[in-house]
Formats: structure tokens, sequence, C-alpha cells
């Protein structure tokens, strides 16, 4: 690219210096492109240039594909800490309740131990990957209801394990 013994003139990308013939950024026309193929000897603001990659639509500066993602804001998915206060609240009336049978109370334990825990684990999971994406929605009460799962789930195994304790000692 020549610059004219100027420097610093950008004339060529328009506005009020440009020359009257401006260079081609792939030489003369009719000659080969860097990119595969002939030059055409089109410009980006006359028409649709060729591109390797298929059809392309000119935009101001450069060439756009067409396609683009529709934004949807995303939010915590709540509904595993639901699950979770769920499985905690029915262990901790099973463990009140009728904890006095064996199974019933290694029931509830279960319930509010492993799968209570494991509901809110999923939570984490798919709230650490909404919050990847462009537009998250977030609010203090997810934070609540997270240390309100978490606070429910402990009590209820408490309760069961108290209930199994109490039975294991009658043997």
């Amino acid at each position: 690219m020549s610059d004219n013994g100027r420097p610093f003139d950008f004339g060529q990308f328009g506005g009020a210096s440009a020359p009257a013939n401006p260079p081609s950024p792939s030489g003369p026309p009719g000659s080969a492109s860097p990119f595969g193929g002939a030059n055409t000897g089109q410009s980006l603001q006359t028409g649709a240039a060729q591109s390797g990659f298929g059809a392309s639509t000119p935009v101001s500066g450069g060439n756009y594909d067409g396609g683009s993602a529709a934004l949807r804001p995303t939010s915590a998915p709540v509904v595993w800490l639901y699950a979770a206060i769920a499985a905690s609240i029915i262990a901790m009336f099973v463990a009140l309740f009728l904890g006095d049978t064996p199974f019933l109370a290694i029931g509830a334990w279960a319930l509010a131990g492993p799968v209570a825990i494991a509901l809110v684990a999923v939570f984490s999971f798919r709230d650490t990957r909404a919050r990847t994406a462009a537009l998250y929605s977030s609010s203090d009460f997810v934070t609540w209801l997270y240390r309100g799962a978490i606070v429910l789930s402990l009590i209820a195994v408490v309760i069961s394990a108290l209930k199994i304790a109490d039975w294991v000692g009658r043997i």
C-alpha cells in the first residue's frame, strides 16, 4: 500500500482528502486475492464481496453473515431450591410424627440429608451456569431461599438422627 508521501493520510478510508482512485487492498483489479480466488474489484460499499464462507451481506465496514442470537434474560433456577425445601419439610414431619418406626426415621434422614443436599447442589450448579449468560437477573430472595434450604435440611437431619439414636438406644 502506498502512502503517497503522507504517512498519516487516511483519506482512502473516506473523508475529505480521499484520492480519486483509492487503492484496492488486494492490488489492481484482476490480480489474485490473498484469500483465494480472483479479485473482482468490487468494494464492500458497492456490492457483495465474494467470500469463501458462503453468501454475505455488505454492512458498513465489513460483511455480516446474518443471524443473531436473541438475548433472553435468565434468572436463578429456584425450582431446585423449592424441591429441596419440600424434601426437608416432608422429612421433618415424617421424623417428628412417624419417627418411632426405624425404617421411616432412616428414610426421613435420607430424604433430608443426601436428597435435599443433592437438590441444593443441582441448584448451585445450574445457577452458576445461568450466571454466565449475558443477561442474568439476581435477587436477595434467592440468597435467603438458598440459606433457608440448607438450614431446613440440617434441622431435618438432626431430628431424624435423634429419632434413629433414640431407636438404637432402646435396643
